[in-house]
């Protein structure tokens, strides 16, 4: 199992050992929303080999095991799946993408001369 995390006072537990930068706020909310703890959701995507998938994937595995009388389950699956990219260290918080996605990007804007 990758680990687990401890709802008292806020902090991850082994973040420091571990290098857990999953945001402490995220999952008590998605424990009392999935009616799952978070060392089920870990142990989840780890028999699912979550770390090595994209985020679609891991998102699709959180929307399958989310219950079925949620509201906004999709919300609550991809908020679960960044949460849990966050622990295993793929995503930054505060990133809108995963580690492992390059930010570069070349321009793919034919190159227009001007003319005065």
């Amino acid at each position: 199992m990758l680990g687990s995390m401890s709802t008292a006072a806020g902090k991850a537990s082994g973040a420091s050992d571990s290098g857990n930068q999953t945001r402490a706020e995220s999952v008590p909310a998605i424990e009392r929303a999935s009616n799952r703890s978070w060392s089920d959701w870990l142990a989840l995507f780890d028999a699912a080999g979550a770390a090595s998938l994209p985020h679609p994937e891991i998102a699709r595995i959180a929307r399958a095991a989310m219950p079925g009388t949620l509201k906004n389950p999709d919300w609550w699956a991809q908020g679960t799946a960044i949460a849990f990219e966050q622990h295993v260290g793929i995503r930054v918080p505060g990133s809108h993408r995963p580690v492992s996605i390059g930010l570069v990007r070349a321009a793919r804007w034919p190159a227009i001369a001007m003319s005065r």
